[in-house]
């Protein structure tokens, strides 16, 4: 029975504990109140970053497609 009792005590403060470092942190986050600034900042600055999606130089082959390895020696031996 003693190895029974003391798991089931284990078990129980674990748990009890893991509920106060919850309740800890959410009391915690509350009285900061760092989230919502900070929500409400990265908001405002999205408002004013353009979209990169609908700028007209993110094309890559806009001015004709090259090819990447054209100049690239086939052999780096031969002479």
């Amino acid at each position: 029975m003693d190895g029974t009792t003391n798991k089931t005590s284990m078990i129980v403060a674990v748990i009890v504990a893991l509920l106060v470092g919850a309740a800890a942190g959410y009391y915690i986050g509350l009285s900061r109140g760092a989230a919502p600034q900070a929500a409400a900042e990265a908001g405002e600055q999205g408002e004013a970053s353009p979209n990169p999606f609908r700028a007209a130089t993110t094309n890559p082959f806009e001015g004709g497609y090259r090819n990447p390895f054209g100049e690239a020696k086939t052999n780096p031996f031969a002479q």
